[in-house]
C-alpha cells in the first residue's frame, strides 16, 4: 500500500496511515512543546507543520470550501502519480505547491516551491492542481483570490515537529555576526542546511553570508531592501524548510 498525504491549512486531506492512540511518550512530547513555546518567543511564532492559507481570510471560514478543494486535488493527483511511487519501487519524496484560486474558481500562479528532486513527482503534484477548476470563492469573501500551500507526500509520514529558527525577527548591525539554530526539545537540531533569500540577494554577497552551522555574517553595506530571509532546510524529507527574517541596520550606536 502506498502512503500518500496532502495537507492544507489544518485539514489532513488524505492519509492511509491509521491514527495512533495517544501514548505517555506523546503526552510528554506535547508538554515539552508547550514548555518550549512558553520560554522561546520564536517557538510561539512558529507555524504548524502543515500548509497555510497565505491570503488574509478577512474573517471568512474557508473550512467547508477547502474540504471540496482538497478532495478534487486528491482524486486528480492519484490519477497522475508516476509509476515510481507504486510498488515495487515506492520512491519517497515530498513536494510543496504554491498557487492561488481566483474569485471565479480558476487557478493562477501555480508553482513548485519545494521540489522532491524528481521531475515526475513534481509534475504530478503540480498537474493535480493546475488541471482543475474549483467552485467560485465564497460570496462573503471580498478578496480577489485565495493563495494557498499544498504539501504532497509520497510514501512518507509527515514530521509533526513544529520546527522554528531562533532567534527570529531580529535586527543585525552591518558587518556583525549572529548565530542561528533550529532548537528541538532543548537540543540543537543539526540536520539542516542553511541559505539566504530576499530581493537584495540577487547579487552575490549583498545579503551577507551564512555558514553550514548557521552563523550569519551581515554585509558591510546595508542591502536595499534591508530585509534578509534565513532559510533552514531539514535533511529529512518528512519536513519542509522553515524561515525567519532579519533586518540589517547601521552598525553605529
Amino acid at each position: 500500500m502506498i502512503a500518500v498525504f496532502v495537507l492544507v491549512t489544518s485539514i489532513v486531506v488524505f492519509s492511509q496511515a491509521i491514527e495512533p492512540q495517544t501514548t505517555e511518550t506523546q503526552a510528554d512530547a506535547v508538554t515539552a512543546t508547550r514548555q518550549r513555546t512558553q520560554s522561546d518567543p520564536c517557538a510561539a511564532k512558529a507555524k504548524k507543520p502543515e500548509p497555510e492559507i497565505l491570503s488574509d481570510t478577512r474573517g471568512v471560514d474557508f473550512g467547508p470550501y477547502l474540504t471540496s478543494v482538497v478532495k478534487s486535488v486528491r482524486d486528480n493527483w492519484f490519477k497522475l502519480m508516476p509509476p515510481s511511487a507504486y510498488p515495487p519501487t515506492k520512491k519517497q519524496g515530498r513536494v510543496s505547491i504554491e498557487f492561488a484560486i481566483q474569485s471565479d474558481g480558476g487557478i493562477k500562479s501555480e508553482k513548485v516551491e519545494v521540489s522532491s528532486g524528481d521531475v515526475t513527482m513534481d509534475q504530478a503534484a503540480l498537474a493535480g492542481i493546475s488541471a482543475l477548476r474549483f467552485d467560485p470563492l465564497p460570496k462573503e469573501y471580498s478578496g480577489q483570490q485565495l493563495s494557498l500551500h499544498f504539501h504532497f507526500y509520497y510514501n512518507l509520514t509527515p514530521d509533526t515537529s513544529q520546527l522554528h529558527i531562533s532567534p527570529c525577527d531580529v535586527r543585525v548591525p552591518a558587518g556583525s555576526t549572529l548565530q542561528f539554530s533550529v532548537p528541538m526539545c532543548g537540543i540543537e537540531r543539526a540536520v539542516v542546511t542553511w541559505s539566504l533569500s530576499g530581493p537584495a540577494c540577487l547579487q552575490a554577497g549583498a545579503c551577507g553570508a551564512i555558514s553550514g552551522i548557521g552563523l550569519y555574517t551581515a554585509p558591510a553595506k546595508i542591502p536595499d531592501p534591508p530585509t534578509v530571509v534565513i532559510v533552514a532546510t531539514p535533511l529529512s524529507q518528512r519536513s519542509f524548510p522553515v524561515k525567519t527574517q532579519l533586518t540589517v541596520v547601521s552598525g553605529a550606536h
